[in-house]
């Protein structure tokens, strides 16, 4: 009888939860005959070092035994890096066992994606640049507002987190510096939006103190390391079977004293494995600095977008089905009215204003087609919440006119307080000034005294 080999049938399958322990069980026997002095595996990324004649006698044993357990190991994604002399020259034998076997120096040898020696950490920032390069080109082709929210959550900063963590990125200013200028030409091209200096420093703060949320490198970087380095003290020590707590992270003193440096007079945060507490300082100083330069309508604007309220509408999924989608216009305006960019060119209104580049005078203009939507949006607002409160009301009641003709925009069909029906009025001029008047109304009376709220 010919037998058919059916792959993939049996056992755990991509994306089961279980997958990774029941491979761990299934190796564990294996890994512990080893008997080099460094033995370390996550899942199927094993590392083993020490003496030549250890580790060459363990893999003739790993291989056999993890062959008989129906497992290969990928040869061609084999690494050897030297300590000595000694291992150069055994270089060639150890490339016979695994062959494809690739020779790692100080400046590219990684180990889980993470630089062992600091002197990798530039060419390792230098391929995730040119992975956001690529990726901002793609990110040209899809909606702008759906892009910025990528670049906050997906790119950028975020796909740089394990580095972050895990190196002294912050030991290499200049190629720090070189990814942000690439972070800066991607939301520049993703929002179709200018930014100085300072309106750059606004806009890589987290959403919380008046920012877009796409941080920077130079920012996030010390932070980043110092929370790691904290929170993983205790389990270093464990790993390498150290009394108490004593292990001694290399670079962590530095980058205290660095971001002292920066911070002046800030105390070490009560938690120190919390990446925030040590961002915060940082983010708080930048805002103040910013806020302390600034005067009339941009101190405004600053002290109005550091408030928590403001950057609900970055925090909103941008989708279509929610309405939460904005366009591209809608974007551009929206974040340069934010950073206090440049909006237009100045013009004359056909009101007989001058515009300014701001384009503050389009959300003031009594000729601006936005406010009938505005005015109607509000009165929505209003009916909808009544609505699910369980209190019935109607838009622009009949039977109240005043006698201008004018008369409310709202009244509760059941009454509110004391028998009296509530009525409303909003009034909605430009997004800087709008109020909504309510008032207690009997259903005798024709011309109900509105109060102004």
């Amino acid at each position: 009888m010919d037998l058919t080999l059916i792959l993939s049938q049996v056992g755990a399958q991509q994306g089961d939860p279980l997958g990774p322990l029941t491979f761990s069980l299934a190796i564990h026997k294996v890994i512990a005959e080893l008997r080099s002095p460094l033995n370390v595996w996550y899942l199927d990324d094993g590392t083993i070092g020490g003496r030549p004649e250890e580790v060459e006698r363990d893999l003739l044993v790993l291989l056999p035994r993890l062959r008989d357990l129906g497992l290969e190991v990928n040869t061609a994604k084999c690494e050897f890096f030297p300590c000595g002399r000694e291992s150069c020259a055994l270089f060639p034998l150890f490339s016979s066992l695994l062959p494809g076997l690739r020779e790692l120096n100080t400046d590219s040898f990684c180990l889980l994606g993470a630089p062992i020696f600091p002197s990798a950490v530039p060419e390792a920032l230098e391929i995730r640049r040119d992975l956001l390069l690529f990726a901002s080109e793609r990110l040209k082709g899809i909606n702008p507002h759906v892009a910025l929210a990528l670049m906050q959550k997906c790119f950028a900063v975020p796909k740089m987190t394990y580095l972050l963590r895990t190196a002294p990125a912050w030991l290499f200013p200049d190629d720090v510096g070189s990814f942000d200028v690439a972070i800066k030409s991607a939301v520049e091209s993703i929002t179709n939006v200018s930014m100085s200096d300072n309106q750059w420093a606004q806009a890589a703060l987290p959403i919380r103190y008046g920012g877009i949320g796409v941080r920077r490198l130079r920012d996030v970087s010390l932070p980043a390391f110092l929370a790691s380095a904290h929170g993983v003290a205790g389990l270093v020590s464990n790993i390498l079977s150290l009394d108490g707590d004593g292990a001694d992270i290399p670079y962590v003193a530095g980058a205290v004293v660095a971001w002292s440096a920066l911070n002046p007079g800030a105390t070490v945060p009560e938690d120190p494995a919390v990446q925030r507490g040590w961002d915060d300082v940082g983010c708080r100083a930048t805002l103040d600095r910013l806020i302390n330069g600034a005067a009339g309508a941009d101190l405004a604007r600053l002290l109005a977008v550091s408030r928590s309220e403001s950057g609900a509408w970055l925090h909103a999924l941008p989708s279509p089905q929610l309405g939460t989608l904005l366009d591209g216009d809608s974007l551009r305006v929206s974040v340069a009215l934010r950073l206090g960019c440049d909006v237009c060119q100045p013009h004359l209104c056909i009101c007989g204003t001058m515009v300014g580049a701001d384009g503050h005078h389009a959300l003031s203009c009594r000729r601006c087609a936005g406010r009938h939507p505005r005015h109607h949006a509000l009165n929505d607002i209003v009916q909808r919440a009544l609505r699910s409160a369980g209190v019935p009301s109607v838009l622009e009641p009949p039977g109240l006119s005043r006698t201008d003709g004018k008369r409310p925009d709202g009244l509760t069909l059941v009454p509110w307080e004391g028998g009296r029906c509530l009525v409303w009025d909003a009034t909605c001029v430009s997004t800087f000034a709008a109020s909504i008047s309510v008032a207690l109304h009997e259903r005798r009376e024709r011309r109900p005294n509105l109060r102004r709220l």
